[in-house]
């Protein structure tokens, strides 16, 4: 993944340290918009993501934030417009 200028946050290990998740993109400001840093026209996009802690590419979960791993680090619960989901870290 390139460094673009977007924001990662959301870090979560899981308990056996082999997959971390993370949210990568800018959450709106107080007038409603989101950061663009890179001017890409298609706009940007605030996804959860999940890469291993060995290392490699990154993949795309779901559209979200605030997500909270599973203990055995299999599920991830996320939130989106205010509503809450499950689903497979699993690649």
């Amino acid at each position: 993944m390139d460094d673009d200028g977007n924001d990662l946050s959301s870090l979560a290990l899981s308990d056996d340290g082999a997959t971390l998740i993370f949210v990568r993109g800018h959450g709106r400001n107080r007038e409603g918009w989101v950061a663009n840093p890179a001017s890409n026209p298609d706009g940007i996009e605030r996804a959860i993501r999940a890469v291993r802690a060995v290392g490699g590419e990154s993949w795309r979960l779901a559209e979200g934030d605030s997500p909270r791993l599973s203990p055995d680090g299999k599920w991830v619960a996320r939130a989106v417009r205010a509503c809450l989901f499950c689903g497979s870290v699993l690649q």
